[in-house]
């Protein structure tokens, strides 16, 4: 479920109250976008959630209640009654409830004019059996012109982000060993609404009133609802390239490294780069064909990360007539340099070994005759 918009209640796990089985729930939701919800993101009776990347969107949401309660305040007391207990429009805008003991946890989402983004109970806050654990990390909180980015447990998190209305549990999860059973790498809270918005559904859809009418209609060319993003990759790491299109059937894809590059039996909508070294740093693109036309996606760059160089270190130390024999470890292909001390204040640079391949030995020949000598290694320029 990618999109919902303007739902009352959207998601619910745990059917009735105080219901043993409740506790067997364990639900992942992440990159899930919410227009205008009242309620439920989602209501949790025990068990588990792991929330990560939700995107709720309150802002039409918010001004439709504003406005409501405007009109409702002008109305006589009967008129409001009616407009109370007949048409029951009155958006409450909560965000992601636990319950009963259940357990959420949201990471790195985003809740946008939505009045309680977190609450921990929603029957009776002076029963604890009805309050539940729920904690909110590297989570965006905007509220009108106020805007809070951090966790719940922040100073300002407890007064923004919430949860309320019982008095807090501190969080934990209901599971074997208390923690979650996969990894994941959720994304930048601030760039979810691009995201969200380049990705989700199945595409974009032009429908004229009068194919309504019809019962076949004219093949169209593909097109690109969601490019291909750029990378970044530790060497011996993984990347994986997606790109959405629509179209008439089939759509056949073909990827390119370099722009005219073909890579063999990369036909599908995602590109997976294994084991990436320096030969894969460069640009990907792909090409969506069928039986219609074509289309030409944007170019999007793979980048290796630097990492450090290990700090050199000396391993074994042999002393034949005097004279000590160090070996020095660290990356292939630096400059290093041997520095000498008598006092561990004054040093001086005593050997330097261009481009070395480590391990290697080095034998200080010259060491003079002193109570005691010290060395140590470093990289040079």
């Amino acid at each position: 479920m990618t999109i919902i918009q303007g739902h009352d209640k959207t998601h619910l796990i745990g059917a009735n109250s105080l219901d043993t089985q409740n506790a067997n729930h364990t639900v992942t939701l992440h990159h899930e976008w919410f227009m205008n919800p009242w309620d439920r993101l989602p209501r949790l009776r025990a068990g588990n959630v792991h929330n990560y990347n939700l995107y709720a969107d309150d802002v039409r949401g918010l001004a439709a209640k504003r406005l409501r309660d405007t009109r409702a305040a002008a109305m006589s007391t009967a008129n409001q009654n009616t407009l109370n207990n007949t048409y029951s429009f009155n958006p409450f805008l909560n965000g992601s409830i636990a319950t009963e003991n259940g357990a959420i946890l949201v990471e790195k989402s985003v809740y946008h004019d939505c009045l309680t983004p977190l609450r921990n109970n929603q029957t009776d806050p002076s029963n604890p059996v009805y309050t539940g654990k729920i904690m909110a990390l590297d989570t965006i909180y905007q509220m009108d012109s106020t805007y809070f980015r951090g966790n719940s447990t922040d100073a300002g998190g407890s007064n923004t982000l919430g949860p309320v209305q019982a008095a807090i549990i501190p969080f934990s999860w209901n599971l074997p060993g208390g923690t979650l059973p996969y990894s994941y790498t959720p994304d930048d809270p601030a760039q979810l609404p691009d995201i969200l918005a380049a990705g989700s559904g199945s595409g974009v859809v032009t429908w004229n009133k009068t194919n309504w009418l019809l019962t076949t209609y004219p093949a169209t060319a593909p097109q690109i609802s969601a490019q291909p993003q750029s990378q970044t990759a530790a060497p011996g790491g993984s990347v994986t390239f997606t790109v959405v299109a629509s179209g008439s059937a089939n759509l056949n894809y073909q990827w390119y490294f370099n722009t005219n590059t073909p890579l063999t039996g990369a036909t599908s909508p995602l590109l997976t780069v294994n084991n990436v070294q320096a030969t894969n740093a460069g640009t990907y693109s792909v090409i969506i064909t069928n039986g219609v036309g074509q289309a030409v996606s944007q170019t999007a760059t793979l980048s290796l990360s630097q990492s450090a160089p290990t700090p050199p270190q000396f391993g074994a130390v042999i002393v034949h007539n005097g004279h000590p024999t160090l070996t020095i470890n660290g990356d292939a292909g630096l400059n290093y340099i041997i520095q000498t001390s008598s006092n561990l204040v004054t040093w001086q640079d005593w050997f330097t070994n261009q481009l070395a391949t480590p391990p290697f030995d080095w034998t200080d020949t010259n060491s003079p005759d002193q109570p005691r000598q010290f060395y140590r290694v470093r990289l040079g320029p």
